[in-house]
């Protein structure tokens, strides 16, 4: 085996070791913007495609309204038939389904006052 052929084969091991760890890194990369927005939605932040939302909405037709449910685990015990089902899973689950039905009590509180309204759940829930 000449000179050659040693540094070419080294090269192409080089090559292939620096692509795998950039696929390695793309991949923590990714898990790591999504555990940074899961935690973000926990602790209350707007996700950016609601804000991004907000600002264009503010640049074009004005105001728009913003809810974050505060206690939706004590809402959950308080509702029987919600707290029986969701009591022994996770708060995530438990807070998810509080959302997830209170964006359907407001849909429905809007249409039946003939509000027409575009009602859209944002973030993880």
């Amino acid at each position: 085996m000449s000179l050659l052929q040693v540094l070419l084969a080294a090269n192409l091991l080089a090559l292939m070791a620096v692509l795998g760890w950039l696929f390695l890194l793309q991949r923590r990369t990714a898990a790591l913007r999504a555990s940074a927005q899961a935690q973000a939605a926990e602790v209350g932040t707007l996700p950016a495609d609601l804000r991004a939302e907000g600002r264009a909405a503010a640049a074009v037709t004005g105001p728009f309204y913003t809810i974050e449910i505060l206690n939706p685990l004590e809402v959950a015990a308080l509702d029987g038939k919600l707290g029986e089902v969701f009591g022994s899973l996770t708060p995530a689950i438990v807070r998810r389904e509080v959302h997830r039905r209170a964006h359907g009590i407001i849909r429905q509180q809007l249409a039946d006052r003939g509000i027409r309204a575009d009602v859209k759940l944002h973030g993880p829930g």
